[in-house]
């Protein structure tokens, strides 16, 4: 899996001094910290937001779009 690269822009610079925070806190580098929140958020909303997406698809369907 360590050959498959994602690449990772953070959305604000709070959110990049706050990674760089918890990477000092823990010893680590920034990639483990976003490597870790990635996989807590897909294990709380990956259902929800696939199920989601299959939401929206239906409604712009029956709106003919």
């Amino acid at each position: 899996m360590d050959s498959d690269r994602i690449y990772f822009r953070a959305a604000s610079q709070t959110d990049a001094d706050a990674i760089q925070a918890l990477a000092q806190a823990f010893g680590c580098s920034q990639s483990q910290v976003v490597r870790f929140a990635m996989a807590e958020w897909l294990s709380h909303n990956f259902v929800k937001r696939i199920e989601f997406a299959q939401v929206m698809k239906e409604v712009k369907e029956a709106k003919g779009d």
